[in-house]
């Protein structure tokens, strides 16, 4: 019994099927309406299983769905965490963080062309057929174990340089041309792609510490510690880290990511940091940004935000909370926020990438937009509503409201009372993170 099934996954029968999704989209529906896996689909499949067998198509159908519509949720609970963390309750927080990156990891391995359902679990083979995969194992365990699989046993690496294109730029130009031998690149992307899993890890190897998060009643011995100055700062900071561009995608994230590898590699080849080298390393930069064909103005600013000392501060600092291991760390929940964030980019990553391969466009997917907006309280109307990205001026405002109570206050006076009861600040909105789905997928 082994989850080397997965080898036989195939991402492009999973693209083939996402484009067949492209018929029911007349028909306002991510599936045929007949689906027999649109609803009761545990309880259906298992009786298909122990039955005349089960459908092909319309499993492959459902699996090829579900890469955009588990991100949307892994969203959802992502929001969730955020009003949970605003409220002080980093127990709840932590729950339903990791039910995130649990989503996120769905999503992605959905566009492997993976289906994990319950304790019976599918690959695509092609665009008709897909078999269950030997390994048995419930949700969480095999989610873990497959997400591990993929990064150390499949093409994870080309995945993630497929998918995200800074300024239209593919990753691995930027990488290739920054000098990162091809050894080291493909270090720096897995070791990256573990620490964000660590979450599903650990929970499915400590159960002890999935059910401390999840089903132990938290006000028996519950650490009040938390600095809430620094809860507010981290929350400030994923949500700018989501800001989007013109009219779609997280290029704050990309922004993040290429820094981070940079340093990496720098400190790696000649065992300094930019801030030790700083010359050194601009000049390396510059060379990389003129070799992948970068216009100067845009040239100017990649330069001046990736070698900015404090910028080298504040990227070191999310990745120092990422490495953070020990759950009962009080700033662990930080590296939670900041893995299931990058968790969440890889999947929209994948949504966008499907999205745009297969000309999906705004409106073909209005009857399922539209009513995410009415139900999560985006809009009231969207039919003036031109670009996912205007979204973006309520949550603006927020900040910069929030911004002016904490710049008003010492981090001693800013209390949960005060900000949660605010009636400057709307809570709601800065726990809506479903409108960062909308902009991020290329919609």
């Amino acid at each position: 019994m082994s989850i080397s099934d997965l080898q036989n996954a195939s991402s492009n029968a999973l693209e083939r099927n996402f484009n067949r999704i492209k018929l029911f989209l007349q028909d306002k529906s991510w599936m045929r309406k007949r689906n027999r896996y649109l609803t009761k689909t545990i309880e259906n499949i298992k009786n298909d299983l122990q039955g005349n067998g089960y459908k092909h198509k319309e499993l492959n159908e459902y699996i090829a769905a579900s890469v955009i519509t588990h991100a949307l949720d892994a969203w959802s609970y992502f929001g969730r965490a955020i009003s949970a963390l605003l409220l002080g309750d980093t127990f709840i927080s932590k729950h339903l963080l990791y039910y995130s990156e649990l989503r996120s990891a769905m999503s992605i391995l959905a566009a492997q062309g993976v289906g994990v359902f319950d304790d019976t679990h599918f690959y695509i083979k092609t665009k008709d057929r897909c078999y269950p995969i030997r390994r048995k194992g419930r949700t969480h365990s095999f989610v873990w174990q497959a997400i591990d699989y993929w990064i150390n046993n499949l093409d994870s690496v080309n995945d993630i340089f497929k998918i995200i294109n800074p300024e239209n730029i593919p990753l691995e130009n930027w990488i290739d041309n920054f000098g990162i031998p091809p050894g080291m690149k493909n270090v720096i992307i897995k070791n990256w792609l573990k620490s964000i899993g660590f979450d599903l890890q650990i929970f499915e190897v400590d159960r002890n510490a999935r059910n401390e998060v999840s089903y132990r009643p938290t006000t028996i011995n519950k650490n009040f510690d938390l600095d809430y100055f620094k809860v507010l700062e981290n929350i400030i900071s994923c949500w700018k880290l989501c800001e989007p561009k013109t009219n779609y995608g997280l290029p704050k994230v990309d922004e993040i990511l290429i820094s981070n590898f940079f340093y990496i590699a720098f400190k790696q080849s000649g065992k300094r940091s930019i801030k030790q080298a700083p010359i050194k390393f601009g000049k390396r930069l510059k060379q990389t940004l003129e070799s992948i064909g970068m216009p100067n103005e845009r040239k100017e600013y990649w330069v001046n935000l990736i070698c900015d000392v404090n910028r080298f501060e504040n990227v070191r600092d999310i990745f120092d909370y990422i490495k953070i291991k020990n759950i009962s760390d009080v700033n662990f929940i930080f590296g939670m926020l900041y893995r299931a964030l990058f968790l969440l980019r890889i999947s929209v990553a994948f949504c966008e990438y499907l999205i745009k391969s297969n000309s999906i466009n705004k409106e073909d997917l209005e009857f399922w937009w539209a009513e995410i907006g009415y139900t999560y309280g985006l809009w009231n109307d969207h039919s003036s509503l031109e670009y996912f990205s205007d979204l973006w001026e309520d949550i603006s405002f927020e900040l910069d409201t929030l911004n002016d109570i904490i710049n008003e206050t010492s981090s001693a006076d800013t209390s949960q009372y005060d900000i949660y009861n605010s009636s400057h600040i709307s809570t709601a909105k800065l726990s809506s993170f479903e409108r960062v789905h909308l902009w991020s997928i290329g919609l």
